[in-house]
């Protein structure tokens, strides 16, 4: 399955990445920019148990629509999972560097 869309945390992460330093200025709205993708990810998350609910228990018989779903949510989460390795790497670096 390819997904030509990205999602609300990829997009503000490649806006943050596409920035340069010299460009880069404080932006106390891009920490609440992000915590709004990762609501936007949980309501993907919750969206999609519902429709696989619903197909479950047989009160819809949209399973393709339920699978496309929870494969969203699963790259969605696999995405967000990456990200976070990649922050406590970066930590970590930072931990070891000597002064």
């Amino acid at each position: 399955m390819v997904v030509t869309s990205l999602s609300p945390v990829e997009l503000k992460v490649n806006q943050a990445l596409s920035e340069t330093g010299a460009d880069q200025k404080a932006n106390p709205a891009m920490f609440e920019q992000i915590l709004d993708s990762f609501s936007a990810m949980e309501k993907t998350q919750v969206a999609a148990k519902t429709e696989m609910a619903d197909v479950l228990m047989g009160r819809s018989e949209n399973s393709h629509g339920a699978l496309i779903a929870l494969q969203e949510a699963e790259l969605q989460m696999s995405f967000a999972a990456s990200v976070r390795d990649k922050v406590v790497q970066g930590v970590n670096q930072l931990f070891n560097m000597q002064i």
